[in-house]
């Protein structure tokens, strides 16, 4: 998520990955106003971006389509193959 706070970029990286909070945390040396966050501290990401209440609510709604989505892609690559080869 980005956001813009007197004239400066903000700039939230929410990830349950280990391996792409590492690389944010890397990149957060050189960017200072990066910060990273696991998916269940949505709300301290958006605190931090200070978005206003309209702008959380819609940040809010998007993560919730984004994670019914990967729960989908999760629930359909897991389930068991009908023994069809195509």
């Amino acid at each position: 998520m980005l956001a813009r706070r007197q004239g400066a970029l903000y700039i939230a990286v929410i990830s349950d990955s280990t391996a792409v909070r590492f690389l944010a945390s890397a990149v957060a040396l050189i960017v200072r106003r990066l910060r990273t966050f696991p998916s269940g501290e949505l709300e301290s990401a958006l605190a931090y971006l200070q978005l206003t209440p309209a702008e959380a609510q819609t940040v809010r709604g998007i993560a919730h389509e984004r994670a019914h989505q990967a729960n989908a892609n999760t629930l359909s690559s897991t389930s068991p193959s009908n023994g069809v080869d195509t």
